[in-house]
């Protein structure tokens, strides 16, 4: 089957509301709208935002932001040594247990060990 461009774009705005961008490769555009077909329209809004993305990455502009801390699970074990000493702290449903307490954040548990205001996260290596 051969799609002239005029047929694409046609095809393309009927299909995603919107003009088919210039840079998009014919072939390209092609098998998007083949996949498009097959496996139903995307909702138009979430569209919308695939097409920003598209034009962002075009224009050369990131838009990957990575996430610099983890997230920590109900019975992860933190362990920190820190002065020759080892601390080790669990984290529960309400919060952080460290010596027989709960706390509810490790920024705390970071200040009792140090006796300085510390982010409790770059303290334990969570985060960078």
């Amino acid at each position: 089957m051969k799609f002239d461009r005029t047929q694409i774009e046609q095809e393309w705005k009927k299909i995603f509301k919107t003009d088919l961008p210039k840079h998009i490769h014919k072939a390209y555009a092609i098998k998007y709208l083949k996949w498009q077909k097959e496996n139903n329209q995307l909702e138009l809004s979430l569209q919308k935002q695939i097409d920003k993305l598209v034009d962002k990455y075009a224009k050369g502009i990131s838009t990957f932001t990575p996430s610099l801390s983890l997230e920590i699970k109900t019975g992860t074990k933190l362990i920190r040594e820190f002065k020759g000493r080892k601390y080790e702290v669990i984290k529960l449903d309400n919060g952080y247990q460290f010596n027989d307490n709960v706390y509810k954040s490790l920024s705390a548990i970071a200040n009792e060990i140090t006796g300085t205001r510390w982010n409790g996260k770059k303290f334990f290596g969570i985060t960078k």
